[in-house]
């Protein structure tokens, strides 16, 4: 049999949570499988993925490339990938493990076996170098070497050997200096402490770091890093009617979408499209995109709301396969695309270029909300999707309007009022799809123009140069509030060890039944804490040592032993542990371990008896940088009414500027690569180490999407161009946790459940801690009775009021994942009692790039009490409580 050198897929079924003995039983019948027709020295590369009940497409590892006989030491490997990546995918029901392969043709096969390897989840044991051990200990010059010069003024000669140390004495100081004849090859200056009798007890700085002896021993080091700082943006001058709105249409047959309507937008001119007059929908969208390759389009957006989620999946793949243009960059993250620019040309001439964005990534709301904000005055309409997903109904049918049953969650009496417009005229499938479609985009585009000019107005940005709501607010601050702020950019090695402090929300069920329940929420939780507490700026010093015996307060993110007070019912610091199964999850635990946290929460920690133990870290300069920017924005909040455009605009800012701090620094690239010679280069990169391919996406015959980061030689040029620095991120969620902790620790008896930014208790807070104001607590609400399943999942009753204005108890119910309203609180408790499960079922889509369809499937959703994060207390066959793990040396007890 003839092998075929192009990429395949090779599936393994899942039952909801990966195992490693899934990845054995995988790699066992790939083995059996695929490889059966495979000589033994042809080599294959291989990429380990995974699909998730949401339809999602996962890579776990980077491309690997093997042959047959080393099948036990990448089943070895895949497992460690998937220990290192299973707690960014914790919570997600698996489906399937996908092994994507492709045969290697023998002239771009490397000479050996490549693997890749995961980088090691904890490098504590990584401490600074000792650096200069050689170096005299004391100032016994007598001792430096074979004898001793003195030439007055305090200032002396020793001679060792082939060099000298000139040695100058201004006190307790002493200036040295290293002379090789007559070069100087080094130096460093000693300070001893007058009260010190000791000769071997001083401060020594030599270059960049200081080193702290005690007794002649070398105890304490700091050491200077040199660092880049995010810098400040000049304001945009003008802002350009430079975008286009665009919308598609989808009918369901067969649990396939297929789009059979499209309509842009660019503010004069509206351009519809109907399937009715093409062959197939890949042909419609396709005349839709050729539409806009107009000169007059030239650097033009493309708005299109939930692009990234819904329409990329059918627009990518026929974009990257037509002759008229090419993908000159795609903007890809966590399985979304987020900006696709397309260069193309006309008649000859030079080469133009138009983006693709989601507009629900700068707005994220439902279009019919963001209307209202911005006072938006189209029309709005109604439309009977369940008739057009009838598989009999014709696309050119006139005639009858649809029955009521077919318009989805619409009320009866603007089903009738949209009857009356047909009185003398029969309705027409057409013309209701192309009118519904035009109205959301002619919508679509007043929002955005509302939007436009108001930013602009307040902060002198064009939102048309950031795809994202996080890179706007970004760059709002940069142009107004960064200032002479100094925010260090934060990569490499520092990067990964901080990032591993950046933990979160702490979400939590402490008593899973309660009545009488109050509910407070904390006002702009995060913006109040970044207000508040100054934030970890400037120069960035590493040290090695119990920095406590040397700086009061230190500040900045430290590797330490934690030991939890035995007493505690809600512990307050959250690590990472490795479960039983090999994933991650992150809990707050009773006992003993290692890990990297803030030195702000580390203080507060040991208010409430934590017993801390610092061992390495970094320490930063400490400023107030978000004051003005918090201030501003709550200021246009507090000075807006609900619902409106300045009110929705403060609140989206407000929120989204501290996680763009935390984004990943090494890049990830995206190129769309045609033709198998292209598609060979980039492995034989990869296979070179040039390159480390992470993902492989079929986009049409020999059209691949490719994902991957490139090597350390380019770590300098990524360094200088991304401005990231996690230690803000880090520190705003450390110190949102600090201000949870106070209730946690004053009322930890009434406590039932904790969220992010809220808390639920059986009494009511004092009015001390109760306002409208930044950072302080309001009642959200008082439940009648309420039951907690798991972290964001519970169900509740509260007293209401119904559209006679009648008292009435209605229901809260919210399952983290699911959809569907029609959940009952009794079937939710009922899932208390031990070994019982509420089984629901919701429509769930799948994208798929490689098809360019959307699918949808009616799924299974078991709910279920967990210990995820505490463990379950169970009394007469019922949940009753939960407690805290327990670790001791960082495993799980």
């Amino acid at each position: 049999m003839q092998l075929q050198y192009k990429f395949k897929n090779f599936s393994f079924d899942v039952n909801n949570i990966l195992t490693p003995t899934d990845i054995s039983l995988a790699i066992n019948n790939f083995y059996l499988e695929e490889l059966k027709y495979m000589d033994s020295k042809t080599k294959f590369s291989i990429l380990f993925k995974i699909k998730t009940s949401e339809g999602d497409w996962r890579s776990i590892s980077s491309l690997q490339t093997l042959d047959k006989s080393k099948m036990d030491e990448l089943e070895e490997l895949f497992n460690v990938f998937w220990t290192y990546k299973s707690d960014v995918y914790k919570g997600l029901i698996i489906e399937k493990i996908v092994f994507r392969y492709r045969p290697l043709e023998k002239d771009i096969a490397p000479g050996e076996n490549i693997f890749r390897y995961p980088t090691e989840f904890d490098k504590s044991n990584e401490l600074l170098p000792q650096g200069y051990t050689n170096l005299p200990n004391n100032r016994l010059f007598e001792t430096w070497g074979d004898d001793i010069t003195i030439h007055g003024n305090n200032t002396y000669t020793v001679h060792k050997d082939n060099h000298n140390f000139l040695i100058t004495q201004l006190d307790n100081e002493y200036f040295v200096s290293i002379y090789f004849k007559d070069k100087e090859i080094l130096s460093f200056n000693d300070i001893y402490d007058p009260n010190e009798e000791s000769n071997n007890t001083f401060m020594r700085t030599v270059g960049n770091s200081i080193l702290y002896y005690h007794n002649g021993k070398c105890n304490f080091i700091k050491q200077s890093l040199i660092s880049n700082y995010i810098k400040t943006k000049s304001p945009d001058i003008s802002i350009k009617d430079n975008f286009i709105t665009m919308d598609l249409e989808t009918r369901n047959i067969d649990n396939i979408m297929h789009v059979y309507s499209a309509s842009i937008y660019d503010g004069k001119i509206i351009k519809s499209f109907y399937l009715g007059d093409f062959e197939c929908s890949d042909t419609l969208i396709k005349e839709a995109i050729k539409y806009i390759l107009q000169r007059k389009y030239n650097g033009y957006r493309v708005y299109i709301h939930n692009f990234s989620k819904f329409d990329a999946a059918f627009m990518l793949r026929i974009i990257a396969s037509m002759d008229e243009c090419i993908i000159k960059r795609c903007l890809k993250r966590d399985s979304k695309i987020i900006d696709i620019k397309l260069n193309y040309n006309l008649e000859g001439k030079r080469k133009y270029s138009i983006y693709f964005r989601d507009s629900l990534l700068l707005l994220p709301a439902k279009l019919s909300k963001l209307g209202d904000n911005f006072s938006v005055d189209v029309k709005k309409s109604i439309f009977p999707y369940n008739f057009v997903n009838n598989i009999n109904i014709k696309l050119d049918y006139e005639g009858e309007i649809p029955s009521f049953e077919y318009f989805d969650k619409v009320k009866l009496e603007d089903y009738e009022n949209y009857c009356k417009k047909f009185k003398n005229e029969p309705w027409s499938l057409r013309d209701e799809t192309v009118k519904y479609c035009e109205n959301d985009v002619i919508s679509l585009y007043l929002i955005i123009k509302e939007f436009q000019k108001r930013i602009f107005r307040l902060f002198e940005a064009d939102i048309n140069k950031y795809p994202t709501l996080s890179s706007l607010a970004f760059s709002i601050y940069r142009i107004k509030y960064l200032k002479e702020y100094k925010i260090p950019t934060i990569t490499g090695e520092l990067y990964k060890n901080i990032k591993k402090s950046y933990t979160g929300g702490s979400v939590d069920v402490y008593r899973p039944v309660g009545e009488n329940i109050y509910r407070y929420d904390v006002n702009s939780l995060y913006p109040s804490v970044m207000s508040e507490f100054p934030s970890p700026v400037g120069k960035i010093t590493k040290f090695k040592g119990d920095i406590l015996k040397y700086e009061n307060n230190p500040f900045g993110f430290f590797y330490v032993n934690v030991k939890a007070p035995e007493y505690m019912h809600i512990p307050i610091l959250q690590t990472r542990v490795k479960t039983k199964q090999g994933g991650i999850r992150t809990i707050s635990p009773l006992g003993e371990w290692s890990g990297w946290y803030f030195s702000e929460e580390i203080t507060n920690a040991k208010k409430y008896g934590y017993e801390i133990k610092i061992i390495w870290g970094y320490l930063f300069e400490k400023e107030y940088i978000f004051k003005d920017y918090v201030n501003d924005l709550y200021q246009l909040k507090k000075s807006s009414t609900k619902g409106t455009a300045d009110y929705t605009i403060s609140k989206l800012l407000l929120n989204s500027l501290y996680g763009r701090f935390g984004m990943n620094p090494d890049k990830e690239n995206h190129e769309i690569v045609k033709g198998q010679d292209e598609i060979s280069k980039y492995i034989k990169l990869n296979n070179d180490r040039k390159i480390e391919i992470k993902d492989f996406t079929s986009l049409d015959k020999d059209i691949e999407l490719i994902s991957f980061t490139k090597n350390k030689d380019y770590e300098e040029e990524l360094s200088s161009t991304n401005n990231i620095s996690v230690s803000i991120s880090s520190s705003i969620t450390a110190y949102a946790r600090i201000k949870m902790s106070e209730m946690k620790s004053i009322y930890n008896k009434n406590i039932y459940y904790t969220d992010t930014d809220s808390i639920d208790l059986d009494i009511m807070l004092p009015d001390k801690y109760v306002s409208n104001s930044l950072g302080d607590y309001k009642l959200e609400n008082k439940f009648l009775n309420v039951v907690y399943i798991a972290p964001k999942v519970y169900a509740a009753t509260f007293e209401g009021i119904d559209k006679n204005n009648n008292k009435i108890i209605k229901e809260h119910i919210v399952i983290k994942g699911y959809k569907d309203e029609n959940v009952e609180f009794n079937k939710i408790a009922n899932i208390l009692n031990e070994n019982k499960e509420l089984v629901l079922e919701q429509e769930k889509w799948y994208k798929n790039f490689s098809e360019g369809r959307v699918t949808t499937k009616m799924e299974t959703y078991t709910l279920m009490v967990t210990e995820n994060k505490r463990k379950l207390i169970y009394a007469k066959n019922k949940l009753v409580g939960t407690e805290p793990y327990k670790l001791i040396d960082n495993i799980l007890v």
